[in-house]
This record gives structure tokens, sequence and C-alpha cells, in this order.
């Protein structure tokens, strides 16, 4: 059973528009970092275990994270 504040997060994050969240998120990473020329960025991928359902044909989820060590903006 999922508590009041589990529920509470669940309805924001439904009425969050994706289109403007990355382009938020985007103009708010050019404003910390100008440019990325001439900056190493390491990049590590990672397959989340127990996140696939063989029985409904779901894939398991993989995330990617990109460290700027410079600004250590992840």
């Amino acid at each position: 059973m999922e508590s009041k504040r589990d529920d509470t997060f669940r309805r924001v994050f439904e009425r969050i528009d994706p289109i403007a969240l990355s382009e938020c998120l985007t103009k708010w990473v050019q404003q910390l970092i100008p440019s990325l020329e001439q900056k190493i960025v390491p990049i590590d991928g990672k397959c989340l275990r127990g996140s696939y359902d063989r029985e409904q044909g779901i894939k398991a989820l993989h995330l990617v994270t990109a460290w700027v060590a410079e600004p250590n903006l992840t």
C-alpha cells in the first residue's frame, strides 16, 4: 500500500511535461558549463538488475551517467 507521500510524488511526477523539463535542465546545465570544449567527460553505463519482466516482455532499464570533472557535474 502506498503512503500519502508516495502518492503525492506520483501525482507531481505525472504532471511534469518531459519536454519542458528537458529544455529547462538543458538551459540550466548550459549556464553551469558554457562550453565543454577541451574537457574530459567520462561516461558510464549500467544495466539495472531485476528491472526486466520476461512475462510482459519488458526489457531491462539501462542507466547512462556522464560526469564533467571541473565543475563536478553529473
